[in-house]
């Protein structure tokens, strides 16, 4: 049950890493300054696939399907909306 919650609250920061990830790096750069946000952009998008194919993996090898449903449908959504601001960024 435990592990449940853990995988629910990867799945959820996935999710929110995903939408607010331009958010992020502006607010990155505006600490660090360092003049590129669009490599912390590129950083917060691939921590957030990476959260999102670790969900769908333990869910799949637990045989967790409500969780692999959610996963796959937010999960897809938020990746396809990450990528799409990605490669706006990128041009």
């Amino acid at each position: 049950m435990r592990k449940q919650y853990v995988l629910w609250t990867m799945l959820v920061t996935g999710c929110l890493l995903g939408i607010y990830a331009q958010s992020l790096a502006y607010y990155l750069e505006g600490i660090f300054d360092t003049g590129w946000p669009i490599a912390y952009l590129t950083f917060v998008t691939v921590g957030s696939y990476v959260l999102l194919l670790l969900v769908i993996g333990m869910s799949m090898w637990k045989k967790l399907s409500v969780l692999l449903a959610a996963a796959f449908i937010a999960g897809g959504m938020v990746s396809m909306w990450s990528f799409f601001v990605l490669a706006m960024w990128w041009g």
